[in-house]
């Protein structure tokens, strides 16, 4: 097995970053604050931040103030899923983002990276904003909790 630049090529990056991550402390630390930074920039608010990270709230707060000038506004995780039977659009999305998250979650074990890839891939793949970043975090949440707005499930259409 090679070192270096071939067991980046062999593994890819997010295999070294996980084997740094349980050999140091601090890089783990370094780790969630970058990750931290990038999701506050997508739109995600502290309370997720700190879930998906698992940084305490006082340094996501001011990472928060750091990059907006301002506190985080006031609010939580969308856990109703009354966003998601709106529209045949949003459902479709919804599964796009369910499928795109099945293979993600093999790459990676931190939640705040997979949340970071699957938005972006599927910005890059819809190229509309149909779905804000905190909607697709709750479809891999709703879709493990059985649940995705009055009596649907995330990638099924309920018959009548």
């Amino acid at each position: 097995m090679g070192t270096g630049m071939d067991s980046i090529v062999a593994h890819g990056p997010e295999r070294l970053i996980n084997a740094r991550l349980a050999a140091d402390p601090a890089w783990k630390k370094t780790v969630a604050v970058l990750d931290a930074t990038r999701l506050i920039e997508l739109g995600v608010r502290t309370g997720l931040v700190c879930q998906l990270t698992k940084l305490d709230r006082k340094t996501a707060n001011r990472l928060y103030r750091q990059i907006y000038d301002r506190p985080s506004p006031p609010g939580q995780f969308p856990f109703t899923d009354s966003w998601f039977p709106k529209s045949e659009r949003r459902m479709l999305h919804a599964a796009i983002v369910w499928r795109i998250h099945k293979h993600l979650r093999e790459t990676s074990d931190r939640p705040a990276r997979i949340l970071i890839d699957l938005y972006a891939i599927y910005r890059q793949l819809i190229q509309e904003d149909l779905l804000e970043i905190c909607h697709v975090a709750f479809v891999p949440a709703g879709r493990a909790a059985g649940t995705a707005g009055a009596g649907h499930r995330i990638g099924h259409r309920r018959h009548r």
